[in-house]
């Protein structure tokens, strides 16, 4: 018994030692098509699909002496953010860098990917015909984040330098 719980202690004392030498940055949070203005002969296509956010961020290996390996092709990428007291997890379905099976990060290192999507697609937040989530995305915005998730690594964003709002 004693064996089998100091099996995990060191399991579980290797995960936290490996999430603390790695971060996660968000540099850049886009946010469009959340107040769709019509007019007439424009093609509406991606408008029903709600608001668009979009995220430029930076893996970085915090440690003085190790090289860390991830694993983007086995990696889980999602937004997650609260809306009426509800948590919400929006997988992205594709990253261009996910098609590598490791990526080697040096100590001090850093590796960068963006990825975009419609955040509320899937949800029952978003309405048929809505026209303006301006009051949802004020709601959403302080809360989300971006969480980068593989075997043995999960970490989460704290930080997020700055957001540009546009059409």
């Amino acid at each position: 018994m004693k064996r089998k719980l100091a099996i995990i202690l060191i399991f579980i004392s290797h995960l936290c030692f490996l999430n603390a030498q790695m971060s996660l940055v968000v540099n850049k949070l886009y946010i469009s098509h959340y107040d769709v203005k019509y007019i007439e002969g424009k093609d509406y296509e991606d408008d029903e699909d709600g608001p668009h956010i979009g995220a430029d961020c930076v893996l970085k290996n915090n440690s003085k002496s190790d090289t860390i390996e991830i694993s983007p092709s086995d990696s889980q990428v999602y937004f997650e953010f609260r809306y009426k007291g509800n948590i919400y997890n929006q997988a992205v379905s594709s990253l261009s860098f996910r098609e590598k099976d490791e990526v080697l990060l040096s100590p001090q290192n850093s590796y960068s990917f963006s990825f975009g999507m419609p955040i509320l697609l899937g949800t029952l937040i978003i309405r048929s015909k809505k026209q303006n989530y301006t009051k949802e995305i004020m709601e959403i915005l302080p809360t989300i984040k971006v969480v980068y998730k593989q075997k043995k690594m999960k970490l989460i964003s704290e930080e997020i330098m700055s957001v540009n709002v546009g059409d």
